[in-house]
Formats: structure tokens, sequence, C-alpha cells
């Protein structure tokens, strides 16, 4: 359902702990397998996808859209908008992963749930008065298409672990990093020493 609940959280009185319901402004419809990141003082929601038969409880990618729209929730006024945006856009996909580098959206991957999942790497630069997706230019080898898989920012890395490129029993466990500040950006495959997790898929990942 496209409910946005906010849990307010007491400092010292566990038990005042409380779920509120905000559903004001462009509200987005119901949708599965979209991001939403904190990028300065606002929530961006992109992609995913909304269920074509709304009345179905179990909804799949086969019976649902996928969207490449982007709504912002202010944190403030607690209202959301629909983002316009200036240019192209990213292909509509779902199972993508998305994170904050210095106040721009950064977007990797996804699949449109009928063809095969991207390995394209996206940037939403804020402007005035709209938004611009710019699609930056990377040399040499780069992670294989994937979705369910997870993108944080450890300044100046971006890290990108797991997902799947085919069926869901076909999950990576493969770790890459992206210097952001780097003159010429260039993905690289890292292999930590220790005992690495077991391969996976629509996990999470926070630093």
């Amino acid at each position: 359902a496209a409910n946005t609940m906010a849990l307010q959280v007491a400092p010292r009185l566990p038990t005042a702990d409380k779920w509120e319901r905000h559903q004001w402004g462009q509200v987005p419809p119901p949708v599965f397998g979209h991001t939403m990141t904190l990028v300065g003082d606002s929530f961006l929601l992109f992609g995913g996808f909304y269920p074509v038969e709304q009345q179905a409880m179990y909804p799949s990618v086969h019976a649902a859209r996928p969207s490449n729209e982007i709504r912002v929730l202010d944190v403030e006024t607690r209202e959301w908008n629909l983002v316009k945006i200036y240019g192209l856009s990213p292909s509509a996909r779902g199972g993508h992963a998305a994170t904050s580098v210095n106040g721009r959206l950064v977007v990797f991957g996804g699949t449109n749930g009928v063809s095969l999942a991207v390995n394209d790497l996206h940037v939403l630069e804020k402007l005035q008065t709209y938004c611009q997706w710019v699609t930056p230019k990377i040399t040499g080898a780069k992670p294989d298409a994937r979705y369910g898989h997870t993108l944080s920012f450890a300044a100046p890395y971006l890290i990108l672990f797991g997902g799947t490129s085919g069926s869901p029993d076909q999950a990576r466990g493969d770790l890459w990093m992206m210097k952001s500040d780097a003159s010429q950006l260039h993905w690289e495959h890292v292999t930590p020493g220790g005992a690495p997790p077991a391969p996976r898929l629509y996990h999470s990942m926070s630093v």
C-alpha cells in the first residue's frame, strides 16, 4: 500500500515511541521494489513497480508496471511532490540500489521485471528549479548487470555488494568499490581477507 509511516522515537521513554502516517501532497501510488534515500533534508523515492492489479494481495513483477519517476518527501513539511526532470531519465526499473553522495542521488542497476537486468549508473543533479539525470563516464571493468543488490557510500567510496543477474537462486557475493572523487571513475573488484558473507540478494547494508 502507498503508506508513508514515520516512527517518532522518544530518547528516554521507549513506551512513548509511536508510528504516525503522513499522506498528503502528490502521494505515490502503491509501489514495491523501489528505493527511498535521504538526500539533504528530503527523501527521494525512485523507481519500483506499480501493481497493475491494484486489488492483488501479493503482486508480482509480472503483474506490475516499472517506473522511473522521482518523488520527494520534504522532511520538515512532510509533503510529497513529483520532481520535475529536465532531459532524459534512466529506464524504468525496480530492484535497483541507490545511495546519497555529497547531496546527489546515485542509482545503480535494477530490472524491468521482464528482460535482463542492467548495470548502468546514474546521478541525479539538483538544479535551481528542476533536476537532471547525468550518466558519468566510467572506464574499465564494471559489475555485472544485477538487481537485489546494495549500494552504500563510505566517503569517498561507493560500495556495491551482492544481488543477482538471473533467478533468485543465482545470488552473487561479489564486492565492488568506486572512488567517487577520482579524476577518472572506475570500478574495482575487491576481495577482502577473512571469511566472506554467503552470496545473497534483497539484503540490507549500511555504513
